[in-house]
């Protein structure tokens, strides 16, 4: 099975329950964003990460710019680059405006 055109590989028969346990607390309890500015790249029909996951984990925080742009799916650089490339050249050179 393929999966974002890498192959999906086999769930060990073993898990380490005390480190799966650790990571699952983490998501929970988040972490600290480094104080830089961040610029989030998404699409509105992106079917992997939807539009409510990239606001609940990215609209509050400070210094975050989001923008959205439809008919790429979660494909964006395949089906946009002159747009990634853009938008990502504009904010590295502005002065950002949160």
């Amino acid at each position: 099975m393929l999966m974002c055109g890498a192959p999906m590989l086999a769930i060990p028969s073993r898990l380490n329950k005390e480190l799966l346990m650790s990571d699952l607390n983490i998501l929970d309890s988040g972490i600290t964003p480094p104080k830089i500015p961040h610029l989030i790249l998404s699409s509105l029909d992106d079917w992997v990460i939807p539009t409510h996951i990239v606001e609940d984990n990215f609209r509050g925080l400070p210094n975050v710019k989001i923008i959205y742009t439809i008919g790429a799916s979660h494909l964006l650089g395949m089906h946009f680059p002159k747009f990634v490339r853009d938008e990502i050249l504009e904010f590295a050179y502005s002065k950002p405006q949160f």
